[in-house]
């Protein structure tokens, strides 16, 4: 039967119908064995349930009280298995890469707007560097701002 003549039957909305089919359709082998695994062993064995949520907090990037409130939701665990909790670590490195991006346009447009001839920018960029650690030293040396040099 197709989720729409499924969706009355059990009484839930032909959306929500849907999205269990696709869920049904891509779920691992052998899901709802491992799921119950994964459940018992949560619910039995306090020691490895800290362990797996210290892990998932260290491996996802996420707040204890996050990964608490999800495995907490009735659907929570199985979404874990099906790999639909956010990645942030990888949603961060992306934003990392998007402002490195944009802070070497940002110096490209500088570098085009003040002429400099592209054989002195490497002059120009160590100085530039050179005047920005000097100045976090000082700042560093009051208590606000400590930067270490690689």
């Amino acid at each position: 039967m197709r989720p729409a003549e499924v969706a009355p039957r059990v009484g839930v909305s032909t959306k929500t119908a849907c999205r269990y089919y696709q869920d049904w359709k891509k779920r691992t082998p052998r899901l709802e064995l491992r799921y119950g695994a994964w459940r018992y062993m949560l619910k039995n064995h306090p020691d490895l349930s800290e362990h797996v949520i210290r892990t998932l907090v260290s491996e996802l990037d996420m707040p204890l009280e996050e990964v608490m409130l999800r495995l907490e939701r009735p659907w929570g665990l199985k979404q874990l298995l099906l790999g639909k909790w956010p990645d942030y670590t990888r949603e961060r490195r992306l934003n990392s890469a998007e402002s490195r991006l944009q802070a070497a346009l940002l110096l490209v447009h500088l570098v085009e707007a003040s002429r400099i001839p592209p054989e002195q920018l490497p002059d120009v960029v160590k100085a530039v560097i050179k005047g920005i650690l000097k100045e976090a030293s000082l700042k560093g040396q009051q208590g606000s701002v400590s930067i270490t040099q690689r």
